[in-house]
């Protein structure tokens, strides 16, 4: 029987229709004609050699951190446009070729050296005219189930997330899964050429990275389920980066990009499950359900480790050596995408033991083969400090691995881990010119956030000593990524708040008076608090207390016969308090306690003015005099960043989540 054939313009308003190819115009003499490229776009295309040079731009900070684009596809569509012509059929592509182009522009000229004859405004308002043709036809884009529309989806929700606005990012990130899935993306492609099949897994596993990434960084659901795909890896691919037209063609240079990107998809894949059970909106303390999310934080973290230890030695990072002030395309390349997935699983790590942080040291063990302990780790000496510090347990030895780690473990490991990255200031300078900027600053910030907590609860070890140098070098690090970056700006501010508390602390250590606290008149008796007598402990007592110091709600040393024991759980517990806390508005130097949800800033410090002095706040001009009416833009600016999630997993709620557990 004769088959028949309909084509997608008359199916293309069903839903759930699939359509065979991308949407192309009409058929007809002046469609079929080739016009200028600039009659399509709101904002005309640079010339060819301005493309030409973005172009490999764009290779050189973006695509190795985000393969979105399949070279062996994209050079030909270029090619039939770089002269200035293009059909209707077209339009699609140079949508997506001035996105790229945006991008490229961007870090051009952000770039700190800078050597081209165009200053920096020159490429930012390219940047800003090649970002709005995209974003112009947003709506239309969402509209088609389309690869080349999903890769303009990609690229801008990238663009969004790495710079300041992440609701909106999100928000492209549904309608882009959305529009993937329709499109048939998330299944094995079965009649496809090899590039149009090796083009799809690019793509879709580049939209479930950024899901993953999303859900671990901002806290948000995750809007991919594993058990509906079942897309194979990319495999490896070598592409070429010159796109200038060449006097010879071995001038060319080829670089296999897709090895990091398999990689980069296994390890959130063995993430998923801990992330999408510990983090889903059921918050059980049942002591089944905390069990079993526990032993499921075990499995992934020795998975994760196996992982790693399987890695190719060219995306295996070396925190001992620095990258080559100027090396060849693919090892820079190499070297950074080593350094994305050094920073991704340290920030699995962290976020996957945050929960269990306020458990017994020993609550949760990893398996020793795989997991290195931190104290079993040789030491080496600082040159630039003069300090002796333990190397990084990723690059220990295999005899120097013996003991069991713990999640308090794992968590300051990896915050230790990141931190070293600051000594590798090549490979940092490379990293804040590229795409992964703000994904470096990020997990730098977290890195510090841990630190600091660790450092708080026991201010005048040698761990703590090293976290300062650690925050020091990634303070300095945020601040000079500041004018580039909003986030790096408003962490640089939490940071400094952090530090001066820091330091305090460990003054207040230092110079704890050692006096007896009066006990309450009933054991247990928890209304009438400790007083003190006036009383020094004897000098037996006082050299055989522990250096760290469990502090009063306002930051005052507390020492008495039944609180000279400090575990490190308690101590955990008021450090992480404190953290918190810092992400209220300072009142004369000193900090608030943190803000509760819904609650408001005036009725916040009224009790806190209330607490500390016994008197009521009855009028308008005590609370002026307080610092309300001058820091309440401070405030709402303070907490922005909190509001796009950034901080999800400083919630106290997780503090009380698996803390009070039956063991």
């Amino acid at each position: 029987m004769e088959s028949q054939h309909m084509d997608d313009h008359a199916i293309d308003a069903i839903p759930g229709a699939v359509l065979g190819h991308e949407r192309q115009a009409p058929a007809g003499p002046y469609h079929l004609s080739r016009v200028a490229t600039a009659s399509y776009l709101m904002h005309p295309l640079p010339d060819e050699n301005i493309m030409a040079l973005l172009l490999e731009d764009y290779f050189d900070t973006v695509h190795w951190f985000s393969l979105v684009i399949f070279e062996a596809k994209f050079r030909p569509a270029f090619d039939a446009v770089r002269t200035g012509l293009a059909s209707p059929a077209e339009k699609p592509f140079l949508l997506l070729l001035s996105t790229m182009l945006g991008l490229a522009a961007w870090y051009r000229g952000h770039v700190s050296q800078n050597e081209d004859e165009h200053p920096p405004e020159f490429w930012q308002g390219w940047s800003e005219r090649m970002i709005a043709n995209s974003e112009s036809q947003i709506i239309d884009l969402m509209d088609q189930s389309s690869i080349t529309a999903i890769q303009i989806l990609i690229l801008l929700g990238s663009y969004y997330v790495y710079h300041g606005r992440p609701n909106l990012s999100f928000s492209l990130l549904g309608a882009t899964v959305k529009a993937a899935q329709a499109a048939g993306l998330h299944r094995e492609p079965i009649h496809a050429s090899k590039a149009d099949a090796e083009q799809q897994k690019r793509v879709w596993w580049t939209i479930y990275t950024w899901d993953r990434f999303a859900s671990i960084t901002y806290g948000r659901p995750l809007g991919i389920s594993d058990k509906d795909c079942n897309i194979s890896q990319p495999q490896d691919v070598f592409e070429h980066t010159v796109f200038r037209r060449l006097s010879s063609p071995g001038e060319s240079k080829s670089v296999c990009f897709s090895t990091y990107q398999r990689e980069l998809n296994k390890l959130y894949t063995i993430a998923s499950p801990a992330i999408e059970n510990i983090y889903s909106a059921s918050r059980s303390t049942r002591h089944s359900v905390v069990e079993e999310r526990l032993a499921l934080v075990k499995d992934v973290t020795v998975r994760l480790w196996k992982w790693r230890k399987r890695l190719p030695e060219h995306l295996l990072l070396n925190l001992d050596g620095d990258c080559p002030q100027s090396p060849t395309t693919d090892v820079k390349a190499y070297w950074l995408q080593s350094l994305s997935l050094h920073l991704t699983f340290d920030s699995l790590i962290i976020v996957l033991h945050r929960p269990f942080i306020k458990q017994r040291p020993d609550t949760i063990y990893t398996d020793a083969s795989v997991s290195p302990s931190f104290s079993t780790m040789p030491h080496a000496t600082d040159a630039s400090h003069g300090q002796s510090q333990q190397l990084s347990p990723s690059y220990a030895s295999e005899a120097s691995l013996g003991l069991d780690t713990s999640s308090h473990q794992q968590w300051w490991e990896a915050a230790f881990r990141t931190s070293r990255v600051t000594g590798l200031p090549q490979l940092a300078q490379f990293a804040t010119d590229s795409h992964l900027v703000a994904f470096l600053a990020i997990n730098l910030f977290n890195a510090a956030m841990v630190m600091v907590v660790v450092a708080l609860s026991d201010p005048l070890t040698n761990d703590a000593q090293e976290a300062k140098r650690a925050v020091a070098r990634i303070y300095r690090l945020q601040e000079t990524l500041g004018s580039r970056s909003t986030l790096s700006e408003q962490s640089s501010r939490v940071l400094e708040s952090l530090v001066q508390l820091l330091l305090r602390r460990e003054s207040d250590a230092i110079l704890a008076p050692m006096l007896k606290r009066q006990q309450p008149l009933h054991d247990h008796d928890s209304s009438q608090p400790d007083q003190l007598d006036g009383s020094r402990i004897s000098v037996r007592d006082a050299l055989s207390k522990p250096l760290a110091t469990s502090l009063d709600p306002y930051n005052q040393p507390l020492y008495s016969h039944t609180n000279h024991d400090l575990t490190l759980g308690s101590r955990l517990d008021d450090s992480l308090a404190t953290v918190q806390r810092a992400f209220t508005t300072p009142i004369d130097g000193n900090f608030a306690y943190e803000m509760p949800p819904f609650q408001s800033r005036t009725s916040s410090i009224s009790q806190l003015h209330t607490e500390r002095t016994n008197l009521p706040v009855t009028d308008s001009a005590t609370l002026e005099q307080m610092g309300v009416a001058s820091t309440v833009a401070d405030w709402t600016n303070a907490n922005a960043i909190a509001d796009n999630g950034l901080y999800w997993f400083w919630d106290p709620a997780w503090d009380n989540m698996y803390s009070n557990r039956v063991n």
